[in-house]
């Protein structure tokens, strides 16, 4: 049964922060595992996908996921496209270099050859010297042209290089970024987590229930909105069918006649009539060390069960917690004349010592 119902306003609404913060998480680290892999597609958990079939606020987060993920990606591949796109412009530079060059050293083989053979009419007469002079101008002019191709051809492979390397460090970067926010997520996940299930556990808790059936008494909270701070107690409850026990202080000079297991005699002082009998019971207790009470006196706990036909005998008296009572310990049997006797050799006992 419910005996108080507590205002958790402000749990719910740090349950919701939680929850958002979770399965945002979630949602977040789906899209960054996706981009970690290089994969054009991205897949969400189903749990998450569940979660989000019932909360319109979770599928927000799928769909800013999926729409941020095409968004990354399509900058990432104009970034890049720039460096691959000049990559190829210096492919085709170096292409038209190596004909170049190549045109260049078929033109000079070709010319050599001419000049061989011009030389050796020359040398019978046959043949203008100033023909050989034009031939190995031109042999200079294409030499010339495949040192500038070879050298064009080396600048543009080293801008290959270099464009291959930015090209590279986009990806890096990129990726690095990727691992970076990855980890951050993965922590707020778990802290969202932890603060999620103890929202839960306080609101699992709005209601302090009975365990079971008794007298509510010594309440502390009355009006709406009161404070509760963790460990103040709320209320008292007095089982209606539970054992129930009396603390009494015994003197230390008593303490020797009191051992657990001992038949005690409690009346509760609150009731003053003389109809209300004594109610029976057993020692359960006795305190190991002697305490002491604010005004200065000594004495040891002494904890007593009432007997279970004690009340049944007496329905109409109701122990309360908090209730005064005075409890009777009982000895062993003595006859008449042993109480006469007692202080008698008690005294003889003394003065034969002394």
């Amino acid at each position: 049964q419910p005996l108080l119902q507590l205002d958790v306003t402000q749990a719910e609404s740090s349950a919701d922060q939680a929850r958002a913060a979770f399965w945002g998480g979630r949602a977040r680290a789906a899209r960054l595992r996706a981009e970690q892999a290089e994969s054009r597609a991205l897949n969400f958990p189903e749990d998450l996908l569940a979660a989000a079939a019932g909360d319109p606020r979770i599928q927000i987060f799928v769909t800013a996921e999926r729409a941020l993920f095409k968004a990354r990606w399509d900058a990432y591949d104009g970034t890049a496209g720039v460096q691959e796109r000049a990559i190829s412009q210096l492919q085709e530079q170096v292409a038209g270099a190596r004909a170049q060059r190549e045109g260049a050293t078929a033109q000079v083989r070709t010319i050599r050859e001419q000049i061989a053979g011009y030389n050796r009419l020359l040398s019978q007469g046959y043949a203008s010297r100033f023909t050989v002079l034009n031939l190995q101008q031109s042999e200079a002019g294409f030499v010339a042209t495949i040192g500038q191709a070879t050298a064009q051809e080396g600048q543009l492979r080293e801008g290959i290089i270099q464009a291959e390397r930015q090209l590279a460090g986009i990806r890096l970067t990129r990726l690095s970024e990727i691992a970076n926010d990855l980890q951050t997520t993965e922590a707020a996940i778990a802290s969202a987590a932890q603060q999620l299930r103890a929202a839960q556990d306080i609101l699992s808790r709005r209601e302090v229930l009975a365990p079971e059936a008794g007298k509510v008494t010594n309440i502390l909270a009355f009006t709406p909105g009161a404070a509760i701070t963790p460990g103040q107690p709320v209320l008292d409850l007095v089982p209606q069918r539970d054992r129930l026990i009396v603390e009494a202080q015994v003197l230390p000079v008593d303490i020797e006649q009191v051992v657990p297991g001992q038949r005690v005699n409690v009346r509760l002082s609150s009731y003053r009539t003389r109809s209300v009998p004594l109610l029976h019971g057993h020692v359960t207790v006795v305190g190991a060390d002697v305490q002491t009470s604010q005004s200065g006196d000594r004495y040891f706990v002494l904890r007593a069960e009432f007997d279970a036909s004690a009340l049944a005998d007496n329905p109409d008296i109701v122990p309360l917690a908090g209730m005064p009572a005075e409890v009777y310990v009982l000895g062993e049997k003595r006859t008449p004349l042993s109480y006469l006797m007692g202080p008698l050799l008690r005294s003889a006992r003394r003065a034969f010592r002394d």
